[in-house]
């Protein structure tokens, strides 16, 4: 089954963009929308209709108890992901 990646709304297309240009750096939902500028529901729904899709993959990040923060789920494109942003043509 082949995925047609720019046919989606600009706000999936901006945050794979983002992802590919550095796809060793793994993201945080709120890194993408401090970097994108789309709202938190925004960049949730993003991540989960790509994670879904196999895109990306979700690592959730161990904290000490101690720490005075949740834990963050960091998102990284796969194999996959990244193979279908570079096959596909965003001009055709």
């Amino acid at each position: 089954m082949t995925a047609v990646i720019f046919n989606v709304p600009v706000s999936v297309r901006t945050v794979l963009e983002l992802m590919e240009a550095s796809t060793g750096h793994p993201y945080y939902a709120a890194e993408l929308e401090k970097l994108t500028g789309y709202t938190k529901p925004t960049v949730l729904g993003v991540l989960n209709r790509i994670h879904e899709a196999g895109f990306v993959q979700m690592e959730r990040e161990f904290v000490a108890e101690d720490t005075k923060r949740a834990p963050r789920n960091y998102f990284t494109l796969t194999p996959h992901g990244v193979a279908a942003l570079r096959l596909q043509d965003p001009s055709t």
